[in-house]
């Protein structure tokens, strides 16, 4: 049996994420698949600068760097077990426009706007990474970016079952954009 390649989208939140691929053209695509996407193990913490700002200053890079390993695991993981289900085209995956974090962790738990920045690009730079060690095209979609495509996502929606909460919403959308490059 031949795979369908898929374009899958994916939209990152603290700890976790959700992919959803879709096939066929741009004006009818189709649902392929959807999964869930844990990018923590329960022993870690998923907000890891946070609990780097209440650690020894001696443990916080620790912290860090272990939230970083495994969240770069579980990516390539998921997108292994995606890539085993459809075959993949492309990913599109949603980055929020935010300021450049710090480069330390002490810089970065100083302030707690600069730790919600520096988590989103964490479990964002897991994704891409992992999209990219996999040979697989990955694009960085904008909110501003994500294609309205109202019908289409409804019509997805549908195909999918429930849940279809924005994140998936905005999933199937990012997979619009990797699929038309946009």
């Amino acid at each position: 049996m031949t795979q369908t390649s898929a374009f899958v989208g994916i939209v990152a939140r603290t700890g976790s994420a959700v992919a959803v691929a879709v096939t066929g053209p741009p004006r009818r695509p189709e649902f392929a698949g959807r999964w869930p996407i844990d990018l923590v193990p329960d022993e870690l913490p998923r907000q890891p600068y946070h609990a780097a700002a209440h650690a020894d200053p001696s443990d916080a890079d620790e912290i860090v760097h272990r939230v970083e390993r495994a969240a770069m695991a579980a990516a390539e993981k998921a997108l292994r077990e995606v890539a085993s289900t459809v075959g993949v085209a492309a990913v599109g995956l949603l980055v929020k426009p935010t300021a450049r974090a710090p480069t330390t962790v002490a810089e970065v738990v100083r302030s707690h706007v600069a730790m919600h920045a520096a988590e989103g690009e964490l479990y964002r730079e897991a994704l891409m990474s992992a999209a990219e060690l996999l040979g697989v095209p990955v694009q960085a979609v904008t909110p501003d970016a994500l294609p309205h495509a109202a019908e289409q996502v409804r019509a997805l929606g549908v195909a999918a079952g429930r849940p279809w909460r924005r994140e998936e919403k905005d999933a199937a959308r990012c997979a619009l954009a990797a699929m038309t490059g946009s």
